[in-house]
């Protein structure tokens, strides 16, 4: 068993976490919109996107390992096709 003082210590700061969570939260999402207001306005063009070159990929890729990391480089290869037009499985 832990002793009295770890134990009271421990439940106070449980209790303070899970209350500030859903507020840090919040504030992160607010100052996240207000980051990127910022930076759009400071952008040239005002934020909008460059357009994707055009590229002609037709060697297949092998993605070894489906993690996180790899799922990402999936998700960005299999847009490109949809952006060039051309679809090849």
């Amino acid at each position: 068993m832990l002793p009295e003082n770890l134990n009271r210590l421990l439940i106070v700061v449980v209790i303070v976490s899970m209350v500030l969570t859903p507020a840090l939260a919040s504030l992160g999402d607010y100052l996240g919109d207000k980051v990127e207001a910022w930076e759009d306005s400071r952008a040239p063009g005002g934020g909008e996107m460059l357009p994707v070159p055009e590229t002609d990929l037709t060697e297949p890729v092998v993605i070894l390992g489906f993690n996180q990391a790899g799922q990402v480089r999936h998700a960005s290869l299999s847009y490109l096709p949809r952006l060039t037009g051309s679809y090849r499985w």
